[in-house]
């Protein structure tokens, strides 16, 4: 009986030693990595805002006032000049936030 309660007294010291270690290296380990750390910034609205380009932005013209303009010649604009079509987009998008 002697040598039952002796085993089970390593036996529990093993097993609160195991629980001890786990609980430094899952919690403990983490949680101050964690707040070592730098605190989170969000980036700041003026970094997103697009740049205006200072040509003359690509406009599409929306009355017949200004000559018959059709969906083949809006589209061919358009493809001559992709960086101004993008910047009228990015504006476009920027606007509606």
């Amino acid at each position: 009986m002697e040598y039952y309660d002796s085993i089970m007294l390593v036996t529990k010291t093993v097993v609160v030693g195991l629980v001890f270690i786990a609980v430094i290296f899952f919690v403990l380990r983490p949680l101050m990595k964690s707040l070592s750390e730098k605190p989170y910034e969000p980036r700041k609205i003026n970094s997103f805002t697009p740049r205006r380009i200072e040509e003359e932005e690509l406009e599409i013209p929306n009355s017949k006032s200004e000559g018959e303009m059709t969906h083949e010649k809006i589209i061919k604009m358009a493809r001559d000049d992709p960086n101004k079509t993008a910047q009228l987009v990015r504006n476009w998008l920027y606007e509606k936030k």
